[in-house]
């Protein structure tokens, strides 16, 4: 297990993804704090920033580098790759190194160095916070999903990274409006203000939980061949808990393409079923 396995990862939404996530300016403090980890070297990035580096650091690699098109011998530095800093040299930069799935089993290592000019342009940055999006592939013992922001379609692989545990924050101040606040007493005790996070995050994944694709192309039952007479039919469906929407391609038999349309407008003429 690599160290980026050991480490708790912290999901959060995209609105956030504009900037690095604030938290990892947090997490990576407070393992200074702790002694886990050394203050290591600042280096500058574009813009007047500031960012610094240690060995032991967790690191997200931000931009494409086909560094194997230059040099056979050098590996690919690319987007999305997570590792952990090896070293740090004045010179040289910073050590990153992080594994890859191999073709056929198990893992390959890999390390390249990132130089003062790679980290100054935001090719490099902290990697004990992701976004969702960033975040999903990656698996860690432990997962921090920060909700806000977050909808019915991403708070699942925000919950699904970690083998041991997930947790999921939800600032309640955020999250509920001012009418229920307004509504409702005040905060009394820890598990009141769980209720009533929950409660305001369920109301908000339930208003973006109907989300649907808009086409003309959609049909309420799916047409299956029946071979047996040489003709498409409808076929009943089961009731199911969730309704289900065939996507049919333009222009076949049964659907709401030209041709489709001309095919029953036409007497006389039958859809035929595959191979006919």
């Amino acid at each position: 297990m690599t160290p980026t396995d050991r480490s708790p990862t912290f999901c959060c939404s995209p609105p956030a993804a504009r900037t690095s996530p604030p938290s990892n300016a947090g997490a990576r403090a407070a393992l200074v704090a702790s002694g886990e980890l050394e203050a290591g070297h600042i280096y500058a990035v574009a813009g007047g920033g500031r960012i610094q580096f240690a060995a032991g650091d967790l690191v997200h690699i931000r931009r494409n580098d086909y560094r194997s098109r230059r040099d056979e011998s050098a590996v690919d530095v690319l987007n999305g790759f997570r590792g952990v800093v090896l070293d740090v040299d004045a010179k040289q930069g910073v050590l990153v190194q992080w594994h890859r799935p191999r073709l056929a089993s198990g893992f390959v290592m890999s390390e390249a160095w990132m130089s003062a000019r790679d980290i100054a342009e935001g090719r490099l940055t902290h990697a004990y916070a992701m976004t969702i999006g960033s975040a999903q592939g990656l698996t860690a013992e432990v997962a921090v999903a920060y909700g806000l922001h977050a909808d019915s379609h991403s708070l699942y692989p925000a919950m699904s990274r970690a083998r041991q545990e997930s947790h999921l924050h939800l600032p309640l101040d955020e999250l509920e409006d001012h009418p229920t606040r307004a509504a409702l007493e005040p905060v009394r005790t820890d598990a009141d203000r769980l209720d009533r996070a929950i409660a305001a995050y369920g109301r908000i994944l339930q208003a973006n939980a109907e989300d649907t694709m808009v086409t003309d192309e959609l049909t309420g039952i799916p047409a299956f061949p029946d071979r047996g007479q040489g003709r498409i039919r409808l076929h009943p469906v089961a009731a199911a808990p969730v309704r289900a929407l065939a996507l049919t391609a333009p222009g076949r038999p049964g659907c709401g393409g030209e041709r489709g349309r001309a095919a029953r407008r036409a007497p006389g003429r039958r859809a035929r079923g595959p191979g006919r």
